[in-house]
């Protein structure tokens, strides 16, 4: 190579080393950014409420045989009257007390072949239910339906046993003050965090509502509920 062509070389080759130099700078700052990004901190806030439950759902089931339909329509009235006649002893207003449709089954078709055909024909299955939102009186009265007994009612067995359920419906009034609750035991985590972390706490960048349960406090009391609500809240962190 020639001393001009040398010369002429270096700008040339000047010019692609800077240009690598600052394309270099360019490429690490960009990949320092990505890595650093906006910091933040996700927390959860609980709030928790005992409430009583206002609705109480009571069936009372029943069974009766006969060995013919017209004495079997008698009976099934008289225990339904009397189950009536109870539960407005008891203080239960009419519009409280539901009878739904009864079941008839003809037993002696059902174990047609049978060697041992049941002595009664004929069983009907019947349910009254009381829906009141006087959850204190079914609480009481579920406890002395020995008086039907006396009056010849058996309820059903334990293939037909049914509990009474115990509703909280009036959760809209309380859910306002305790997503505010679970809010405010947010931050005060997020709080701790940041400063733990030797942070500030910034702004919210995203907030959720977690989902509401309301469960029986314990099997003896299910008319006692829990109410709980969790809120997930995300903060940025400076």
């Amino acid at each position: 190579m020639d001393r001009n062509s040398y010369l002429m070389g270096i700008p040339a080759a000047i010019f692609i080393a800077a240009g690598i130099i600052v394309g270099g700078y360019f490429i690490g700052d960009g990949i320092s950014k990505i890595r650093v990004g906006p910091r933040s901190v996700q927390v959860k806030g609980l709030a928790e409420r005992e409430v009583n439950a206002d609705v109480a759902v009571w069936p009372i089931s029943f069974e009766v045989v006969a060995n013919d339909l017209k004495q079997l329509n008698s009976s099934l009235n008289d225990k339904l009257n009397s189950i009536k006649a109870f539960l407005h002893n008891a203080g239960f207003p009419e519009d409280n007390i539901t009878a739904s449709p009864p079941f008839i089954t003809d037993l002696h078709t059902l174990y047609r072949g049978s060697a041992n055909l049941p002595p009664e024909r004929y069983k009907v299955e019947a349910t009254i239910t009381v829906r009141s939102e006087n959850v204190k009186l079914v609480k009481e009265t579920m406890g002395k339906t020995s008086g039907l007994i006396e009056k010849g009612v058996a309820l059903s067995g334990e293939r037909h046993r049914e509990t009474a359920e115990f509703i909280f419906t009036s959760l809209n009034a309380i859910k306002p003050s305790m997503i505010e609750e679970a809010t405010k035991n947010a931050r005060l985590s997020a709080l701790k965090f940041a400063e733990d972390s030797e942070s500030e706490l910034g702004a919210i960048r995203s907030a959720a509502q977690g989902q509401i349960s309301i469960r029986n406090r314990d099997r003896n009391t299910p008319e006692i509920k829990i109410v709980r609500v969790v809120t997930t809240i995300e903060y940025f962190l400076k």
